[in-house]
């Protein structure tokens, strides 16, 4: 009895893991099949903006909301550099923000032409 038990439990292990392996291969499937609709989408896009004439940067400005968001830079962990805290953020997207160092980034820029003060962009803790 105790090998009968055995072998049906050997063969569920077996059997999930080959529906492990099916459901992985899957998620793979569509990852792929998602990305690679995105890119026609992206091309078939960008290829209208450049039929009528317009720069595709005026595309991604409007469709950020006039906001070109940047990949966040980190100092690596071995360049002794510390990351500083955003001590600013955009008035209308709040994931953008600025550390306060350097030069003024185009956001800040065109805030302050609109009126607006340093003080209103501070990060309200």
């Amino acid at each position: 009895m105790t090998d009968s038990v055995s072998s049906a439990v050997k063969e569920k292990l077996k059997q999930l893991a080959e529906f492990d392996q099916q459901r992985a291969k899957l998620f793979a499937d569509i990852e792929s099949d998602k990305s690679k609709a995105i890119a026609e989408i992206a091309n078939a896009a960008k290829a209208q903006v450049e039929e009528l004439g317009f720069p595709i940067g005026d595309l991604i400005d409007a469709l950020s909301g006039g906001v070109r968001v940047r990949a966040r830079r980190t100092a690596p962990a071995d360049s002794g550099r510390s990351v500083v805290a955003p001590k600013y953020q955009h008035p209308t997207n709040p994931s953008v923000t600025w550390s306060g160092r350097g030069k003024h980034p185009r956001w800040v820029n065109d805030a302050l032409a609109g009126g607006a003060s340093m003080a209103s962009l501070l990060i309200n803790k």
